[in-house]
Parts: structure tokens; C-alpha cells; sequence
């Protein structure tokens, strides 16, 4: 799936992204339809962003951080990855589909990051383990989720290290939220960062 959404977006075609924010997809079913949504885009491209009774994808990525993605915070500026650069598939189901995604070293900082991605038949949550390294002194890792037109209603508590956001995105309620825990270091050369995507069933 994250293949052809990289060779799409090299082509240049329409609505398609190259960005390491993280997507999210409604379902209405507990079946496994990814693979049958991507077979349908390649037919009649978008096919998955239009709800057949399924579930479709209406959240809107962009150069955002989606729901969840990793940058750093410098200078009023997020630097970020760009897409993958290599690929690799640990387990292809039934019950569970498990892939590693490799990104180029990014920001003056040379960051390294893989992220793997563990889907399970029949979860509401997919989880993403996000493992970034330097050479160099990183000032801070941030994590982010887009509030799209700003149209939804957000919470932020600095002291207790979460923040949540609800919106609609067409008729359905999508609710995301992030959760910190205090990392004592001067220097975040190795941090492993693990953070879960909610899927929204309805």
C-alpha cells in the first residue's frame, strides 16, 4: 500500500502526497479491506477516499505531522522526514501484518529514523514504534497531529503531558490524542518513541 502511494506521488498524480505524517483511515467493518481499497484505486483512482459502506479515508495528511508523525521543533520551524527510501515487509497476515519503513538521514541533524508499522485483524489501533538516532545532539523530538481548518476542538495539560483533539470530518466524529512521557537526558541521541494511531470504527 505505502508503495504505491510513494510511486503516485513521484508521478505526480493528483491528490497523492510525499510526506511522513502518519494517515488515517474509517472503517465500518472488522474485515481486512486494505488490500481490496488499494486494488479499486488502481481502476478508478481515489476509489478509497469515498465511502461504499466500508469505510473510506477522508483524513487529509499534506505536509502535516497526520495523526502523530515525529519532527523536530527549531526556530518557529518543524523539520521533518520526506518519504521512505526503502521498505520491508516482517509478517503478511492473516491475523497480523507487520512492515518497516526506512527514511534518508533528515534536518542539519542527520536523523536517522525506521518506523514499524504492526497492524492486527479485528483492533481498533494500529501501532506505530518510531526509532530515531544522531551522531549529533538533537534539542527535541516532536510529536504532532494536524487540526486540519482548525475547525475542531482541542485540549492541551503541559503539566501532566497530554493534549487531544476532536473534529468532524464529514459526518463522522474522529478523536486523537497524544500522550508524553518524561524523558530525563541532555542529549536524545537514541530515544524510542512509541505512539498508537486510532482507527475509528462506526
Amino acid at each position: 500500500m505505502v508503495l504505491q502511494e510513494k510511486k503516485e506521488a513521484l508521478a505526480g498524480v493528483s491528490g497523492s502526497t510525499l510526506s511522513s505524517g502518519i494517515d488515517l483511515w474509517l472503517k465500518r467493518t472488522d474485515k481486512a479491506i486494505i488490500n481490496k481499497w488499494y486494488k479499486a484505486h488502481e481502476t478508478k483512482p481515489g476509489a478509497y477516499h469515498k465511502d461504499r459502506g466500508e469505510g473510506y479515508d477522508p483524513y487529509h495528511v499534506g505536509g502535516s505531522r497526520g495523526t502523530g508523525g515525529i519532527g523536530v521543533w527549531e526556530n518557529d520551524s518543524l523539520l521533518v522526514s520526506n518519504n521512505f527510501t526503502a521498505s520491508r515487509t516482517l509478517a503478511d497476515g492473516p491475523l497480523r501484518t507487520v512492515f518497516e519503513l526506512d527514511y534518508a538521514p533528515w534536518s542539519p541533524y542527520e536523523i536517522k529514523e525506521t518506523k514499524r508499522v504492526t497492524l492486527d485483524l479485528g483492533s481498533n489501533f494500529s501501532k506505530f514504534e518510531i526509532g530515531l538516532s544522531s551522531d549529533k545532539e538533537v534539542p527535541n523530538y516532536t510529536v504532532g497531529i494536524t487540526l486540519h481548518k482548525n475547525e475542531g476542538e482541542g485540549a492541551i495539560n503541559k503539566e501532566e503531558g497530554w493534549f487531544r483533539h476532536w473534529e468532524t470530518i464529514d459526518s463522522s466524529k474522529v478523536g486523537e490524542g497524544i500522550v508524553l512521557v518524561a524523558y530525563n537526558s541532555t542529549k536524545c541521541h537514541n530515544l524510542q518513541i512509541r505512539c498508537c494511531r486510532i482507527r475509528a470504527t462506526f
